[in-house]
């Protein structure tokens, strides 16, 4: 039995690996010239051409920081104003406060400080000093106090501090 089916399964395996095969020719068109090759030639380096450097350099202070707007430049990048307090006294209104100079060396300048309503009008405004008079900001934390002069309690009102005259390091 083991030969019958032996042989069954070889007589089976031919069978079914026996199959035609055909085979076509593919025709390709022969060449009508001989291929020629031309020489490429060497690449030559473009001519790259920098425009002169013209104007002034950037400027920067002490620090690197490019100094973009000379008029309020140490004002926005190294002056903090803190503990604003506005009182009336007497027949006026007076500002004290603490300005500190995050920068190096001593700044000299001119500040003040300005009270507008919602509406935009102009009520009042001061101008910022410290101990000596004028503006003299020495490195750290400085007094500052201020005259208001105004005909209303602006003490609830917001402000704004300008730069008016340009606040730059002692020469």
């Amino acid at each position: 039995m083991k030969r019958a089916s032996l042989l069954g399964f070889i007589i089976l395996f031919l069978c079914v690996a026996c199959t035609v095969q055909e085979t076509h020719l593919v025709y390709r068109p022969e060449p009508t010239a001989e291929a020629t090759t031309v020489p490429t030639a060497s690449p030559t380096p473009q001519v790259f051409s920098v425009p002169e450097v013209t104007g002034e350099p950037e400027r920067t202070d002490a620090n690197g920081i490019p100094i973009r707007d000379p008029l309020n430049h140490y004002f926005d990048t190294y002056v903090t104003l803190s503990e604003i307090r506005i009182y009336p006294y007497e027949q006026g209104m007076f500002l004290d406060g603490i300005l500190t100079n995050s920068f190096q060396q001593t700044l000299r300048g001119g500040l003040r400080i300005t009270f507008r309503g919602e509406d935009g009008i102009l009520y009042g405004y001061g101008d910022l000093y410290t101990v000596g008079g004028g503006l003299t900001v020495l490195p750290g934390e400085n007094r500052i106090y201020a005259d208001l002069l105004t005909e209303v309690d602006v003490q609830t009102m917001d402000f704004t501090v300008e730069v008016i005259g340009k606040l730059a390091p002692e020469p």
